[in-house]
């Protein structure tokens, strides 16, 4: 176990130290580096995690290609190559704030930044709320929980007219979901994109919105990450049937041999 842990750490150095290009590499290197088809019984998975995610910031940085398209991988259910959908140039919010990006974060996020961009120093956060929006149990996961033969359920948030179109009885109200709004500075931009792009990869895609920050009551456009109900992974049965959504969550830890 420890000559495993020693010979991630070494390969971290190793990426760091030659820079973005992954081409000197060797053929152990990506192995290591691959992306498990089961995490089940993968003991060093959080390592993993870190390193392959570091791997993606750089190969990312390094893409200058335009009119990427996301690919969808059906089998590990994953957004692969580090591009998310998006429903607006990310660029044009980075620039009217002067290079600093905000980010509304409304589950994980608020908890448990990450160990990267986001939890740097020099990146401010205050609560606000995202109005109109509905944060639901609606998204299936095969990375953050469950796994690809049986996914398990996170949130998402939905507009207030995209949830009254999964539920036969009329809400009329409107909703408000409370979270966190970063600011993270033009030096950490970049690095904070990719390591999103590469979190949020299962299903979710980049959106700009209105947020409330709660001491002012100062209304700014923020970056999201949300599933849409178009995105492969949503499911809205969970909108729909919370019982059952509730016992499958309970589930997600299940192991594959044991739900065949």
């Amino acid at each position: 176990m420890l000559g495993n842990c020693t010979v991630l750490s070494t390969l971290l150095a190793i990426t760091t130290l030659i820079g973005p290009s992954i081409s000197f590499a060797p053929p152990i290197a990506l192995w290591f580096l691959r992306e498990p088809t089961d995490t089940s019984n993968y003991p060093f998975q959080h390592i993993h995690t870190l390193v392959f995610a570091k791997l993606a910031c750089k190969q990312k940085a390094m893409d200058t290609e335009e009119n990427e398209e996301p690919l969808w991988d059906p089998i590990q259910q994953i957004y692969t190559g580090g591009v998310l959908p998006q429903t607006v140039e990310i660029q044009d919010l980075i620039a009217e704030n002067n290079g600093t990006l905000r980010l509304f974060g409304y589950g994980s996020l608020c908890w448990n930044p990450g160990t990267g961009a986001l939890a740097d120093p020099s990146v401010r956060y205050a609560p606000g709320q995202a109005r109109g929006y509905r944060r639901c149990w609606a998204q299936k996961s095969t990375d953050h929980r469950g796994l690809p033969c049986f996914p398990g359920i996170v949130c998402t948030l939905l507009k207030d007219q995209e949830f009254r179109e999964f539920l036969s009885s009329r809400v009329d109200e409107e909703t408000l979901t409370e979270g966190l709004i970063f600011e993270v500075p033009p030096p950490l931009v970049e690095e904070c994109l990719a390591e999103l792009d590469f979190r949020e990869k299962g299903g979710y895609a980049r959106d700009i919105i209105e947020v409330v920050e709660d001491k002012s009551g100062k209304v700014v456009q923020a970056l999201l990450y949300r599933g849409t109900p178009q995105n492969p992974a949503f499911w809205p049965r969970a909108l729909r049937d919370l019982p059952f959504a509730a016992g499958e969550s309970l589930q997600s830890g299940t192991t594959c041999q044991s739900k065949h």
